[in-house]
């Protein structure tokens, strides 16, 4: 996922959907409010930590299904 579509995701989810678009208002690139911008950081770390779990799931799983090949009648 692009940091683009993630940012977008976040700003969606944190303003209620736009209904509360002053939670993600922005000046010099970084969010006005202390709480949107802490959000932030912990939804991209977040992001990062089930990108890498995903892949690592993906993986065990082809695994498995290659060694249930192997083992086939």
């Amino acid at each position: 996922m692009s940091k683009d579509t993630m940012q977008d995701d976040f700003e969606d989810f944190f303003s209620d959907g736009g209904k509360s678009p002053r939670a993600i208002e922005q000046s010099g690139g970084r969010y006005c409010l202390m709480q949107a911008t802490s959000a932030w950081h912990i939804w991209r770390a977040a992001s990062s930590i089930q990108s890498s779990e995903i892949a690592r799931l993906t993986a065990e799983l082809a695994q498995a299904q290659n060694g249930a090949q192997m083992y086939e009648y």
